[in-house]
């Protein structure tokens, strides 16, 4: 049941959700809203400092989806002033981010937030998995992937142990601690990288601009090419050994 789980707190008592102190809006458009030439048939995140824009085409290139984050005080929160936040962080933006901005809807936000990973996900014969017992920021895209990722281990544990559930959610967690916890870094780390200000700015694109193709594709190889464990894989070596600015965890 997500992040706000009540199954959690009645499982392990309340739990601090820790707000990042950034928002996001998303929108869903028609792809003939949107000038061609911003809309490839790719990912793309477009960062600067304290805000960016994600987007993506969706149902074979009918619709172009957008998310875009800013950062935000409590002053601007309690004068309900998120919509124009934005709208001021993205005005010193380039000029194709400006241009895709105006599609945004700002007449809903979504305060973005994580909480500790617990060590323990199960008590007798309840669990939890995904976000409930692991929610992190969007950072790395993985919400949804490791709650799916958690369901298929489970269905796997409960067949191991013909259906001896508590035995079964003891074996999910030993073996899917390690990775979720990882995830869940990694993406704190990526955040702090997208949206650092000069003039780490210039740290990031230099420790960043040392990397091949080839070195990115690797530094990525547990994530998507071992499910079952967290090894394996390089880093990102220039900015995990030289760190940026006291930063806690990498980058798109």
């Amino acid at each position: 049941d997500g992040i706000h789980s009540q199954v959690r707190t009645q499982l392990f008592g309340p739990i601090s959700e820790e707000a990042m102190g950034y928002a996001a809006f998303r929108s869903v458009v028609p792809m003939e809203e949107v000038p061609a030439e911003l809309a490839p048939n790719s990912v793309l995140c477009w960062c600067g400092p304290g805000y960016h824009l994600v987007h993506y085409p969706l149902r074979g290139g009918t619709l172009f989806n957008m998310v875009a984050v800013v950062s935000y005080s409590r002053a601007d929160e309690e004068a309900g002033r998120l919509p124009e936040r934005l709208q001021e962080a993205f005005a010193g933006a380039c000029a194709p981010m400006q241009t895709l901005v105006k599609h945004i809807d700002l007449s809903r936000h979504w305060p973005i937030k994580d909480i500790t990973p617990l060590s323990s996900w199960a008590r007798g014969r309840v669990c939890l998995i995904g976000d409930a017992a692991h929610a992190k920021v969007q950072a790395m895209a993985q919400g949804a992937c490791q709650a799916i990722e958690d369901g298929v281990k489970l269905a796997e544990c409960v067949e191991r142990y013909d259906g001896d559930y508590i035995q079964a959610f003891d074996a999910l967690v030993k073996e899917r601690l390690l990775r979720t916890t990882r995830v869940h870094h990694m993406s704190r780390y990526m955040w702090e990288v997208i949206h650092v200000r000069s003039p780490l700015t210039e740290l990031r694109r230099d420790m960043l601009g040392q990397l091949s193709e080839a070195e990115w594709v690797e530094s990525l190889s547990w994530l998507y090419e071992k499910p079952d464990g967290a090894s394996g894989g390089k880093p990102y070596a220039p900015v995990m050994e030289g760190g940026l600015g006291g930063a806690t965890a990498g980058v798109v």
